[in-house]
This record gives structure tokens, C-alpha cells and sequence, in this order.
């Protein structure tokens, strides 16, 4: 694993990988809110604040830190692709330069322009004094950085509408040593909890290989119709009702164990 300025300990209380699209949902919907509180992995809860902003108007990225301040925990989100037409903050044709990032990820694996931006938050949070562990966060588009940081630093995360990453681009993440590739995907294995609901056309059309423990939020015999609007809000209600349903067992241990665990997504490898 690369190493940073400051060692981060990995031994910390975040947050509840269910309660990841709700800290989304809320600080990126339509009341943008800045503060969120959310469960945390031991079933307390957790007051996150904004902490820090990044965005790069050329290539689109946009991504904020939350920090609970009481512990010490940052959680970086990084965004999913713009509404085509919208302007998310990016104007209205952003969703044009995401899509580009998504090209080029699929010709490299991992990598894209925006993934310094990606690491530069990334740093810079674990490089600020009032930090004292992280988590990454990612949604859609926002998967492919969370995905990268998470492989590249060992970091622990969760991620919704996941795209994945390749064996290819872990080979260039670590320069084809084999050593640290294995040990990026164990990480990964074990380390990154995937939110999936079956009928969201982005996770089925998943350029790379899940490399997380996935949950599917859907409940029962029939998927929740809604996936296939691919909105965090509706990862956010489901996993919200998984939750009620289940409120003394932590996400990590109710792993989907239907065909989606540990496999290989629809496309590249």
C-alpha cells in the first residue's frame, strides 16, 4: 500500500456502511444539508459537519469531507455524475465531463483526470490536524475514486452503484508488483462494503470487477422498481428499512450472500 505523510489508525468507529446513502442523500440533495447525523458502526450516533470542499471546474470533479469532531472522523464523498442538463455545479453540460471520466477509466481500468483531484482530498484530510481517521464514500461515477483510494492507501469505504476497478488498473495503481495487488484486493475484499440495488442499470453496466462484500437493499422475492431511477435517495429509504428491520446487526454482517458476492460484474475484468 502507498503511504501517506500521516499513519491513520485503522482501528476507529465509522460509520455504519448503511447509513453511507444517507450522509450522501442528505448533504447532496435538494437541502444540501452540511450537517448530517448518521449511525455509526457501533450503533452510536455520529454528528458529521463539512469539513473541506473540493471541485475542479475543467474536469468536473466535486467532492466534501465531513468530520465529526467529537472523534476525530472524516468521511470524503466523492460525487456521482451530474443530471444530464442540471447544473449540479459544474453548469448544465458537466454530466458531458463526466462522462469522459468514465471513459477514460474504462480504457485505463482506474485512473482518469480527475483522479488527482481524488487523491489531493484525500491528503489533504488525513494531512489536517483535526483528523483522525477516514473513510471514503462514493456514489456512482464517485465509485471509481472511492474504489482508487481505497485500493491505493488502504483505506475502508463504501460505495453505492458501484463501478468497480480492473485487475489492470491495480496493476498500474502498484506498477505490476504483484505483492501489493494481492494485498489491494484482500484489502478491498474485506475492507469495502457494496450497496446494491438490482435493477440500477449503472451497477449492472459496471465497467469492473465488485470487489466489496455487497448488500442488496432490495427486500423480498421482487426488486424495488425504483432502482432503475439510480438516485441515492432511494438507496438511502431502502437501506433505511433494512435497518428498522434489522437495528442490532451492523451492516458488515448481513452480507448478501445471493449470486453478487465476491463475483465478477457484467463487463470487463
Amino acid at each position: 500500500m502507498a503511504q501517506s505523510d500521516r499513519i491513520m489508525s485503522d482501528d476507529f468507529n465509522g460509520i455504519n456502511p448503511l447509513a453511507a446513502p444517507a450522509l450522501y442523500s442528505l448533504h447532496y440533495g435538494k437541502k444540501h444539508q452540511d450537517s448530517v447525523t448518521v449511525l455509526a458502526h457501533d450503533g452510536s450516533l455520529m454528528a458529521l459537519e463539512k469539513l473541506a470542499h473540493l471541485e475542479d471546474k475543467r474536469t468536473g470533479f466535486y467532492a466534501d469531507v465531513m468530520i465529526d469532531r467529537s472523534q476525530g472522523h472524516a468521511v470524503i464523498l466523492y460525487k456521482g455524475m451530474d443530471v444530464p442538463f442540471k447544473n449540479e455545479g459544474n453548469g448544465r453540460t458537466g454530466f458531458l465531463r463526466d462522462a469522459f471520466t468514465a471513459a477514460q477509466s474504462l480504457i485505463t481500468g482506474a485512473k482518469n483526470w480527475q483522479t488527482p483531484f481524488a487523491e489531493k482530498i484525500y491528503l489533504d484530510t488525513i494531512n489536517n490536524p483535526d483528523v483522525k481517521s477516514v473513510e471514503v464514500v462514493g456514489f456512482s461515477l464517485g465509485t471509481l475514486h472511492a474504489n482508487y483510494i481505497a485500493a491505493k492507501y488502504g483505506v475502508k469505504g463504501t460505495v453505492l452503484a458501484d463501478l468497480g476497478i480492473a485487475n489492470r488498473g491495480l496493476k498500474n495503481i502498484f506498477n505490476d508488483n504483484a505483492r501489493d495487488v494481492d494485498a489491494a484486493k484482500n484489502h478491498l475484499k474485506n475492507n469495502l462494503t457494496d450497496l446494491r440495488m438490482e435493477l440500477d442499470p449503472v451497477s449492472w453496466l459496471g465497467f469492473f470487477r465488485h470487489r466489496g462484500n455487497v448488500i442488496g437493499l432490495d427486500r423480498g422475492r421482487n426488486p424495488d422498481p425504483e432502482g432503475i431511477l439510480h438516485l441515492s435517495e432511494n438507496y438511502n429509504k431502502n437501506a433505511q428499512k433494512l435497518m428498522t428491520e434489522k437495528p442490532h446487526i451492523i451492516a458488515p454482517d448481513i452480507v448478501y450472500a445471493g449470486a453478487y458476492k465476491r463475483t465478477p460484474a457484467p463487463g470487463l475484468a
